[in-house]
């Protein structure tokens, strides 16, 4: 912990150095170095030119007994001139070596970019790098370069028309841990900017103990001005070269840092946003944010924590934009109406089940089983005392608990309606030939598997998946908490349905049946009152109940249970008092609908009905049954076949496999693969192509169009450097026009590596490149060159 808030505390030293050096004024030539170390390896795509530059130099040097002296001022400066072009972020790149090795006793050119040009001297000539306080010079100097790696080179120069013996040759190549980085620095009364600089060792080769050691440094200064500081929390992994600074800022704890992009090297760049559960105090600014270096200005004031905090929301809210209210409040009147109702209906449906009860003796009760009655009421009691228990705040308890009425009373109430209409079903279908027993009993036995088989459901879907309270929205943005409709909801609905449509069906079967016991067309009502209304009622409440807010759900609730129970007593139990109430006399039938037994030995006017019932039954039962012929239709189009590339990848690759398995390979044949590629991925391998092409452009512009002032050794040192710096990379080649190298006719040296040895020669020798039928060259050649970009250049030689 201790050790986490000293370095926190170092870090917030560094920014306000930073920005005190920034806002000071500092005199010419004057460093201020910020004692930091950095994540460096964000910026290995930087490096990767100072090492190419440098193993450049030392692949020179090992070809001419370590020594420059066939290299030009022009050239040099080409390279770096070269290596600034294209690369935004860095402000200059130097190559620096030792004395006695180049023409001059010192040499330090240097390029570097402002105001969008780039000017390129040699510094040596007013500036002693030789001095204690250099680092980005002693540092590398005083590494051990003994253990820098040696890559064997084979060449094969060429004499006139005719190529001489191969010679092997090994060259030191350096890596980016065998370079060295500096601290970043304020280069005070030059650029003014913040840098750091990476150095790559220059290497010659002591040819006794062929070991490397060190002659001079080519390096890049990376323009810190243009990278970003982030003082914000890490998030993940660090990346950014400056995530050191991560956690150093000073947002209240209301707020959250987020990082402000394009700012450069500079404290505050950032932003504090107030945290979910918080506004920003200002309502009538544009801006709802903090910046941060406001933040870090006022950071000391005494009422810093008041004037840069945010504002709680309002009870209930994840977010806001003001002190507006979240939560939905409910309407207490309403919900007590529609309660005291509720318990106006159980009392109602109390004494119907009373008056059953009382009057269980007359005929016109006994006929309808004054036990089913009793059931009903007792199930149309429990849907309504579903109102009772979601009448409170939901909870997990409540939700859970909100099932059982619901689900139990309906099955109750309309598993005692569809039995009592499926004895009546069965008994005018078969009990005019045999004798059928259907008593209550037996009924009561299937109506308590039904609620058996309901308490089950209803048990699974409490302990798997238990209702829970979930927040909704209003059309307005209020939030509040209501029981959340899973898809158990949903199956339980499925089931009650098709109960209902079973017992529409046993209507339709009874329909004929003698009035003075048939209830169908009561029943019919009622159930065909359940689904449509019922039907119509869930609709709105699903599409339009949860957007209104819990209150219109507590009345949807009521109405879904007047329609349920209230509506079906009504039609069951309203003929009956009626008839009670007239004092209407019923005949006696042929069936005891208590015991649910019909005679045969009697026939009555009943039975004679029934009779004719059956026999319009049995006048269509000859008719053969219609087929359902079910047609599955395949449309085979729709099975389209993978585009036509996939065809021609296959050849390819097939073709590929032929090549590389036939005996007829012969030495300079070319088969050419005609598929076109993706070749976005391979940007990081064509890089030193360009960048070798670009430096020979430079040097040709500066030494009227041609390469004589160069030497074989120094153009197969530059594509033999190529192959060194990459993995993929089989080989390299420079090839120009006739009378650029006026030392040959043409001349095309070419460097491919092999079995971990890279060899080089000039391929022009037995190789016309410049024919037509040179694809890789002429292809470069017709294109059309006049807009080739132009950037202008300030040279100054000694």
């Amino acid at each position: 912990m201790y050790a986490f808030t000293d370095a926190m505390q170092r870090l917030n030293r560094a920014l306000e150095y930073v920005h005190r050096v920034e806002t000071s004024e500092c005199t010419g030539g004057a460093e201020e170095t910020l004692y930091l170390q950095f994540n460096h390896s964000a910026w290995a795509g930087l490096t990767d030119i100072a090492l190419q530059t440098g193993n450049l130099f030392s692949s020179i040097l090992v070809s001419h007994n370590n020594s420059l002296n066939s290299m030009t001022d022009e050239m040099i400066y080409s390279i770096l001139m070269n290596n600034l072009h294209g690369q935004k972020t860095l402000y200059g790149s130097a190559v620096v070596i030792e004395p006695g090795i180049y023409k001059y006793d010192k040499l330090a050119a240097y390029a570097y970019r402002k105001n969008g040009t780039i000017t390129v001297f040699d510094a040596a000539v007013h500036y002693d790098y030789h001095s204690n306080t250099t680092e980005w010079w002693h540092g590398p100097k005083n590494m051990n370069h003994n253990n820098v790696s040696l890559v064997k080179d084979s060449l094969i120069f060429r004499s006139d028309n005719a190529l001489l013996a191969e010679i092997e040759e090994d060259i030191p190549v350096a890596t980016l841990s065998e370079g060295y980085w500096t601290m970043p620095y304020y280069d005070c009364g030059g650029g003014n900017i913040w840098m750091v600089t990476y150095s790559a060792p220059i290497l010659g080769l002591n040819y006794e103990t062929r070991k490397p050691f060190f002659l001079g440094i080519a390096t890049v200064d990376i323009e810190l001005t243009l990278v970003d500081i982030n003082q914000c929390d890490a998030e993940g992994k660090l990346e950014g070269a400056l995530d050191v600074f991560r956690g150093t800022h000073h947002c209240p704890p209301t707020t959250k840092c987020f990082p402000l992009s394009g700012l450069g090297f500079r404290r505050g760049a950032y932003t504090c946003v107030c945290v979910d559960g918080y506004y920003f105090p200002y309502l009538k600014t544009d801006r709802k944010y903090f910046l941060g270096f406001d933040v870090e200005k006022h950071r000391g004031d005494a009422n810093f924590i008041s004037q840069y905090s945010c504002s709680l929301c309002a009870p209930g809210c994840s977010r806001c934009i003001d002190d507006s209210p979240c939560l939905y409040t409910r309407n207490i009147a309403l919900r007590i109406t529609i309660l005291f109702f509720t318990f106006v209906t159980i009392i109602g449906i109390t004494g119907v089940s009373i008056a059953t009860y009382l009057y269980r003796s007359h005929r016109v009760i006994q006929l309808s089983s004054p036990v089913f009655l009793q059931l009903m009421c007792f199930g149309a009691m429990l849907m309504c005392f579903h109102l009772v228990v979601i009448f409170p705040e939901p909870t997990s308890v409540v939700c859970m608990a909100t099932i059982w009425p619901i689900h139990l009373g309906f099955v109750l109430m309309y598993g005692a309606l569809v039995m009592k209409t499926w004895r009546i079903s069965v008994i005018f279908r078969v009990g005019l030939f045999k004798r059928i027993q259907l008593p209550d009993h037996v009924l009561l036995q299937r109506l308590v598997l039904c609620i058996g088989a309901t308490v089950g459901v209803l048990s699974v879907w409490t302990a798997a998946d238990p209702p829970r309270a979930d927040t909704f929205r209003t059309v307005t943005g209020l939030k509040y908490q209501e029981c959340h409709l899973s898809w158990w909801s949903h199956a339980a609905l499925g089931g009650e349905v098709t109960l209902l449509l079973y017992g529409c069906y046993l209507c339709f079967v009874v329909r004929k049946a003698p009035a003075h016991f048939n209830e169908s067309k009561k029943i019919a009502w009622a159930i065909y009152n359940a689904i449509i209304v019922g039907t119509f009622n869930a609709i709105i409440t699903i599409f339009m109940g949860y957007s209104a807010g819990p209150d219109v759900l507590y009345a949807l609730s009521f109405l879904e249970v007047q329609v349920y129970a209230t509506i079906t007593m009504c039609f069951i139990f309203g003929p009956k008092f009626w008839a009670l109430y007239k004092k209407t006399e019923v005949s006696e039938p042929a069936m005891n609908s208590t015991t649910g037994t019909v005679s045969t030995t009697r026939r009555t006017k009943t039975s004679t009905q029934v009779e004719s019932i059956l026999e319009r039954l049995n006048s269509n039962s000859g008719e053969s049954p219609k087929k359902l012929v079910l047609h599955k239709n395949i449309d085979v189009g729709a099975h389209v076949q993978g585009p036509q590339n996939i065809s021609k990848a296959r050849q390819a690759l097939e073709y590929v496999y032929n090549i590389e398995h036939s005996d007829d390979c012969n030495s300079g044949t070319e088969h050419t693969l005609y598929l076109e590629f993706n070749h976005s991925a391979w940007k990081v391998y064509t890089d030193p192509a360009i960048r070798t092409a670009n430096q020979l452009s430079k040097f040709l512009v500066m030494n009227g169009n041609n390469l004589d002032s160069l030497t074989d050794e120094v153009l197969f040192s530059m594509v033999r450097n190529n192959v060194h710096g990459g993995t993929l990379i089989f080989g390299s080649a420079i090839a120009v026009e006739p009378g650029v190298y006026n030392k040959y006719q043409s001349f095309c040296p070419y460097a491919y590596k092999k079995n971990y040895t890279v060899y080089a020669h000039d391929i022009a020798v037995n190789y016309n490149y410049l024919s037509e039928s040179t694809e890789w060259y002429n292809a470069v050649k017709i294109r059309y060159w006049n807009n080739a970009s132009v950037e202008a250049d300030e040279v100054k030689y000694r």
